[in-house]
């Protein structure tokens, strides 16, 4: 099996979600991505980690695709058939997967990440046998979680609103539990956790 594929229809938008097991497959597609989504992000902060080519660092995007560095595989998350949001999934422990690792995604003001990209990612957690995902955020990133699990949450509960990403992001929101600082792969980040619910 060298790919696993979803596909959700919310509110007449098509939302195709694939998991590249093989990442050298995807390869050619997330490098034409990621250089269009980082020239034009004003933010250089975490762009080492995003490299292609010769000169790119062994622990960058390019190479660990090239490497099949994600032992969980890529994910790719297309809106309407065009890439929107990208993320690599990595074995921690043998129960334990790092997800949403190397995410970048193109703006929008809808809960891409956490409300399609993220549950795909916990359902390919499960069917690799994890039974728990982290997500880790480095000092660079670590401001997500105030956007995603504190402020767009309680938004959310407010408002009510019912569209599925919504409501799929209010329960990973949830049952989301912050682990606060911890060092990963040899870096101080921010984990927080999620169970894999059967």
């Amino acid at each position: 099996m060298s790919t696993f594929v979803v596909q959700e229809i919310i509110d007449n938008i098509t939302y195709d979600l694939i998991q590249y097991f093989d990442t050298k497959e995807c390869y050619d597609l997330v490098n034409t991505n990621c250089n269009l989504y980082w020239g034009k992000s004003p933010r250089n902060d975490s762009k080492d980690n995003y490299q292609f080519g010769d000169n790119a660092p062994i622990w960058s995007l390019g190479p660990m695709l090239l490497n099949n560095s994600f032992e969980g595989g890529f994910s790719l998350m297309s809106i309407d058939k065009k890439p929107w949001a990208f993320a690599g999934i990595r074995k921690y422990t043998n129960d334990i997967a790092i997800v949403l690792s190397r995410h970048f995604c193109f703006p929008t003001i809808k809960p891409i990440t956490h409300g399609l990209l993220l549950p795909f990612q916990i359902q390919v957690a499960k069917n690799l046998g994890y039974k728990k995902v982290w997500i880790t955020l480095n000092t660079y990133n670590a401001h997500l979680y105030d956007i995603w699990h504190v402020k767009e949450f309680q938004r959310n509960r407010q408002s009510r609103r019912k569209n599925k990403l919504y409501v799929n992001s209010d329960q990973l929101v949830s049952i989301c539990k912050n682990l606060g600082k911890t060092m990963v792969n040899n870096t101080e980040q921010l984990v927080l956790e999620y169970p894999i619910i059967s």
